[in-house]
């Protein structure tokens, strides 16, 4: 298929000499920039191994151009107390090498003692060498309150990856929050975090 591209792009939107958009797409003379006649190929498989262990991997075959765009992979244990494990694996192509991942992550809740339990958290991008994220704390809860404790450590977005200063390379951060039972909470709210960061956690008064 050829389609012919109007050198005053007289019915799109110019993005520059030799690409013109039309209702929505992007074109060139040579056709439609990412079109394609085939949809990708997925597949995917999940199971248990037993009450507590479950597996779950995935992938997104590209038929034109005959790879793998994303791929995931991922084991969770779920123990009857509270426990959590969570390692995992994440790969998606780009054709921007800033923008392509090839990560994998850790992610655990474990109670020690008294109502005390541990997590954390830790995400490295094999692509880069180099860790992306990273946190850790300690919650407690009875029946009259609840304690938590967060630190965290990322990757800065805007700091060449080539630089061995830790102080430029990371972003660092402590949170604490304590809440009293039908009272408001001071400090941050970590909810959310944990529960995006961590699979499987739920606050323990859900």
């Amino acid at each position: 298929r050829t389609v012919v591209l109007p050198s005053s792009c007289s019915d799109g939107v110019s993005i520059d000499e030799n690409i013109c958009e039309i209702a929505g797409k992007k074109w060139t003379p040579a056709g439609s920039i990412g079109s394609s006649n085939y949809s990708p190929v997925i597949a995917e498989l999940s199971g248990a191994m037993n009450a507590q262990l479950t597996y779950k991997a995935n992938l997104f075959w590209d038929v034109d151009s005959q790879d793998i765009n994303r791929g995931s992979a991922s084991l969770a244990y779920r123990g009857e107390d509270r426990e959590i494990v969570n390692i995992g694996y994440n790969y998606r192509q780009n054709n921007d090498l800033k923008k392509k991942i090839i990560q994998s992550d850790l992610s655990f809740l474990w109670p020690v003692y008294d109502d005390w339990s541990v997590f954390g958290g830790w995400v490295y991008s094999l692509k880069d060498n180099m860790s992306t994220e990273m946190f850790a704390g300690l919650e407690k809860e009875n029946c009259c309150w609840r304690f938590r404790v967060l630190g965290k450590r990322y990757a800065n977005a805007n700091v060449n990856t080539v630089t061995t200063i830790d102080n430029e390379r990371y972003d660092t951060g402590l949170f604490v929050q304590l809440e009293l039972k039908g009272l408001t909470g001071l400090g941050d709210k970590l909810d959310a975090f944990l529960e995006q960061e961590l699979p499987g956690y739920q606050s323990p008064a859900q």
